[in-house]
């Protein structure tokens, strides 16, 4: 994980920062958060934020090494991605009574009684007839 020393935008404009440095060409992670000054964590979950906005993409490219894969992010669309347009919560929800319900049962009607004492909650805490003394 790499953690540089100083940040270079306010973590309020990170996100514009993000998409300024890949308009410049697609970087990976850890180029892109010492550039910018933020751990790898803070710079992946932005990029997938933006990802979720539709305002970046990633690639799945071979690591330098060839023993796994990583990922290239981009600016803009995936090539032939349609933009998706946003969902607006709470709108044109049928009515109460019209809503499909998903059906479920209790596994069990009742629960059994246990007459005797736990042995682990009696070697923590003593034997019920001793607590109440």
């Amino acid at each position: 994980m790499t953690i540089p020393s100083k940040r270079k935008v306010p973590i309020a404009q990170l996100p514009a920062a993000i998409e300024e440095a890949l308009k410049l060409g697609p970087r990976l992670v850890d180029p892109l958060a010492i550039e910018l000054g933020y751990s790898t964590f803070t710079i992946r979950r932005r990029l997938e934020e933006l990802e979720n906005e539709q305002r970046v993409h990633r690639v799945r490219v071979k690591s330098e090494l060839g023993q796994g894969v990583c990922y290239c992010w981009h600016h803009g669309l995936a090539p032939g991605a349609a933009l998706i347009p946003p969902i607006a919560l709470g709108q044109e929800l049928p009515p109460a009574d019209q809503r499909v319900t998903t059906p479920s049962q209790a596994i069990v009607r009742s629960w059994p009684t246990f007459s005797g004492s736990d042995p682990m909650v009696a070697a923590l805490f003593g034997r019920a007839s001793q607590a109440g003394a």
